[in-house]
């Protein structure tokens, strides 16, 4: 039993370490995304070569107004369980039991936390639906006034309405636009157009109001649907299994606590 508990603490200790600079990354990340324009861009290039500049700089804009929650998130998450990670490395490659008591008490309380946050996100119906609609129809007010957000908004519905193999109009139609801004166009997919390419570069169409009411094209809503569930049922999975195993690791450590303490 000794001889098994010294190769869980080795092995328990390693995974602590690439938890540690994981995580930390996670952070540091977030920090970028938070404080940082030129680094979203640059990651956005990589993945969007066929939009525009203009676009791509909009979209930044947009993701640093509207992303601060999810930097933040990183911020908090990755550092947090940066920290806890680093207890863990004290405690079992020094078999430390200040350290160890710390960590274990950081890890349950940590593992509490995750399991209520994805009972309030998960098993609560639409809970997610209704924070990710909240914020989409939140966007549709900087269409209605004259700020620095308006053509990163029109780029953001712009490319939402073009992604996939279907275009799609606003959450709930081309209605949706109907308060616009005197002069603005709605968004070429309303009007069942896609971006036209000219020389590898997206070239924006006229879409009149009169045109999109003709098109009526169907809103977004069962695209922002399908994309959360998609991804629902991935962070379900990752979730459960990081709160199984973090749950071994409570008890391997309090076999460990109670070796040590023994000693």
């Amino acid at each position: 039993m000794s001889y098994l508990l010294g190769c869980a603490r080795l092995l328990l200790a390693f995974l602590n370490l690439l938890l540690f600079v994981a995580f930390a990354a996670v952070g540091i990340l977030g920090l970028l995304i938070k404080f940082n324009d030129k680094f979203v861009q640059n990651l956005l290039d990589k993945v969007s070569s066929q939009w525009s500049e203009q676009q791509v700089q909009d979209l930044v804009k947009f993701i640093h107004y509207y992303g601060s929650g999810l930097s933040i998130a990183f911020i908090v998450i990755g550092f947090a369980v940066a920290i806890i990670a680093l207890f863990g490395v004290f405690a079992l490659f020094c078999k430390n039991r200040f350290f160890g008591f710390i960590y274990i008490a950081l890890l349950a309380i940590l593992t509490i936390i995750e399991l209520a946050l994805i009972i309030y996100l998960f098993a609560i119906p639409d809970n997610l639906n209704k924070a990710a609609f909240k914020l989409l129809r939140s966007s549709f007010e900087h269409l209605r006034t004259n700020d620095s957000l308006t053509e990163v908004t029109f780029t953001l519905w712009t490319i939402l309405g073009v992604d996939g193999n279907k275009l799609c109009c606003g959450l709930e139609g081309y209605k949706d636009f109907d308060e616009m801004l005197p002069g603005l166009q709605y968004p070429p997919p309303c009007c069942n157009k896609n971006i036209t390419m000219v020389d590898g570069q997206p070239q924006a169409q006229k879409c009149e109001k009169t045109e999109a009411a003709n098109a009526n094209v169907e809103g977004c809503n069962g695209k922002v649907v399908e994309f959360l569930a998609e991804n629902k049922t991935l962070f379900i999975g990752i979730s459960c299994g990081v709160s199984i195993f973090q749950f071994v690791v409570l008890l391997v450590m309090c076999a460990l606590y109670k070796q040590w303490k023994a000693e």
